[in-house]
């Protein structure tokens, strides 16, 4: 699968992306509930970085994100539909990688690693919120759930093998909901940065 670029959420163009970079978040979507948060971390960034590329192998995701950026005239913000399970991003184009709560929607984390390394300028940062170890029932709905959870020595050794060097490793939040038995069980959150080699 290739990637599409398109800038301001809008039309379509093979070049969209500032050249000159800023921070690229990736998303995962395959329908509307994760839609909001994906969208928060996004546009979250804008008023500390010069670009966002929002990054999404669902289309759908992008539109929906494209229309949230039309209503606030975002025009620093693009969209990128690429598969980073399959396909590496534009190379050395970015200085940051922020992913959140995404990771565990994807079956092979160590292999997404190391085609997102690439697309980052040297020197450049990423950072990524990790859902600590759980058992299983964390999530009530299971559906596109690859991982319960990842040990941080673990995502630091894959990000050490994808040649990042690990900076700072600690738990970022905690997240409250019921699991699949109905019953609230709270999970740490855990952010990882790392600077590309």
């Amino acid at each position: 699968m290739g990637c599409e670029s398109r800038t301001g959420g809008a039309g379509a163009g093979c070049c969209g992306v500032d050249p000159y970079g800023g921070a690229v978040t990736i998303r995962h979507g395959d329908d509307g509930s994760r839609g909001g948060h994906r969208a928060g971390v996004s546009l979250g960034l804008l008023p500390f970085v010069a670009e966002v590329t929002a990054v999404d192998a669902s289309g759908e995701m992008l539109r929906v994100l494209g229309e949230k950026v039309t209503a606030l005239e975002a025009a620093n913000l693009h969209t990128l539909q690429c598969d980073v399970e399959e396909a590496t991003l534009p190379p050395g184009r970015f200085d940051q990688i922020v992913s959140s709560m995404v990771l565990h929607h994807l079956p092979d984390v160590a292999m997404v690693l190391k085609h997102l390394r690439p697309a980052l300028r040297t020197g450049g940062w990423i950072a990524l919120a990790f859902l600590d170890v759980e058992d299983g029932t964390f999530h009530a709905d299971p559906t596109g759930i690859y991982h319960h959870g990842f040990e941080r020595a673990t995502g630091c050794r894959w990000l050490e093998e994808a040649v990042f060097a690990v900076s700072t490793v600690r738990e970022a939040y905690r997240i409250t909901r019921p699991g699949s038995d109905g019953v609230m069980r709270t999970c740490p959150v855990f952010l990882v940065t790392a600077r590309a080699g």
